[in-house]
């Protein structure tokens, strides 16, 4: 049954619209699509399965996920592809859009070039989608766009790594559309973590609407005046502020699928690095840039970091970690290549600390390329950004405990189109990148 927004407001149920059981994000993605359409936009018809709490495999058939190895399936695999997809396929639709991943993070992110984990899986899942909703001829396109909205940095669910999941969420390419991915557009959520990110007044239970006894609390006003106002759903997990990221997937959209070229759809993508004399020049692609430039925006003034990571220890590169056999030990799921390492003795956390990957300040920026001092570290031995986990997320994550709101897209690197750069890692040997393939970042 076909309604209205407008009628979804309307039809009230113990105080609470219709409307508000609808996803947020479909929702301003659908309005902002209309909006960036003009006043000759269609009508946009917007249909929603979204279940939360979801994994990649409850929405593929149990047959397509056992073509990616590292991919664990249960009593549930298979459940809302059944229930909540294979109902519409007889319908003609647009296109796709996907919003997930946190029941994820847990499991193998892995590549889709070695046919791994989260990488190679939703890839093939894209595939079976298409593949059903096209069985008629003339109906939906076998090649239906797909867009996709990479994690907010809240959505880690405990665990470590949020920057690899990044990377998996794009195939492993480090854009869109690529070789696994095609005619796919994306937004990235990273830079929209909730203003108040920073969850120590709610975990203290300092709030009204989740007073703990005894509770010590400073500074909790701010957080508690807006918890009050619109509270979370499902927890902390989830960012309540979803009218941005509906409004750049709409944006991404348009300029690839309904006017390519007259939007902008990517901030700044990694290219290549080098290292001479003790500075870091990372160069982001040209080609894609077009007519934007790299900005870098005043993260000091927020009292944030930058971001820009930098590796001095060469045994510690890993992309994925795990617990090992013992508490003292670590099991790499992913060196880089692919390949499962185990470390005996190491701690996960020497993995991730800003001991082996110190912050470094970006000290200039040309239209498409920045530049660090890291001097003080000796050789180097890999970059990255946006891959640090505070455990609060956003690029305000480092800051002390506070009730003050982070400002939305604050991490610093950005186009001039206001869109943020892709979060990268990359290896450095002899002074130049060297990125995780399939990714290709050789202009050094």
């Amino acid at each position: 049954l076909w309604t209205t927004a407008l009628n979804t407001t309307k039809n009230v149920n113990k105080g609470v619209p219709e409307l508000f059981g609808f996803s947020a994000t479909c929702y301003y993605f659908g309005q902002e699509l209309s909006r960036q359409m003009g006043a000759n936009a269609p009508p946009i018809g917007l249909i929603h399965t979204a279940w939360g709490g979801s994994t990649a495999e409850q929405w593929t058939s149990n047959q397509t996920s056992s073509l990616c190895k590292n991919v664990t399936l249960n009593a549930g695999s298979q459940e809302w592809f059944d229930t909540r997809l294979m109902p519409f396929s007889q319908m003609t639709v647009k296109g796709f859009t996907w919003y997930q991943g946190e029941n994820d993070m847990g499991n193998v992110f892995g590549n889709s070039e070695y046919s791994t984990g989260y990488s190679c899986e939703v890839p093939k899942m894209v595939e079976e989608w298409r593949s059903v909703f096209s069985t008629e001829p003339g109906t939906t396109s076998p090649t239906a766009p797909f867009g996709l909205v990479t994690l907010a940095p809240s959505g880690t669910e405990g665990h470590p790594d949020i920057g690899a999941m990044y990377v998996a969420q794009l195939g492993s390419y480090g854009d869109m559309p690529n070789a696994a991915f095609p005619n796919t557009f994306y937004a990235h959520a990273f830079d929209l973590g909730d203003p108040f990110g920073n969850i120590t007044c709610y975990r203290d239970g300092c709030c009204p609407n989740n007073l703990k006894p005894g509770a010590f609390c400073h500074g909790c006003d701010q957080y508690c005046d807006s918890l009050n106002k619109t509270n979370f759903y499902m927890g902390p997990i989830h960012p309540r502020d979803k009218l941005p990221v509906g409004q750049r997937l709409a944006q991404a959209c348009y300029g690839t699928v309904y006017e390519p070229n007259k939007a902008p759809v990517r901030g700044p993508i990694i290219s290549g690095c080098n290292v001479q004399n003790g500075k870091l020049t990372v160069n982001f692609n040209k080609q894609l840039l077009g007519t934007d430039t790299v900005t870098v925006g005043d993260y000091q003034r927020h009292n944030n970091a930058s971001f820009l990571q930098v590796l001095t220890n060469s045994t510690l590169f890993c992309l994925q970690t795990a617990a090992g056999p013992t508490r003292s030990d670590t099991l790499c799921r992913d060196n880089g290549d692919g390949k499962a390492v185990l470390f005996p003795g190491v701690p996960s956390g020497d993995f991730q600390s800003l001991t082996t990957w110190p912050m470094v300040n970006i000290d200039s920026a040309s239209s498409s390329s920045i530049t660090a001092d890291v001097s003080a570290f000796g050789e180097i031995f890999g970059i990255r950004y946006a891959f640090f986990n505070s455990g609060y997320g956003d690029c305000c994550g480092l800051n002390d405990p506070t009730s003050d709101p982070c400002p939305l897209a604050s991490c610093p690197l950005k186009s001039s189109n206001g869109l943020p750069a892709t979060p990268f890692i990359a290896r450095v040997k002899d002074g130049k990148c060297e990125c995780l393939s399939p990714q290709v970042c050789n202009d050094n």
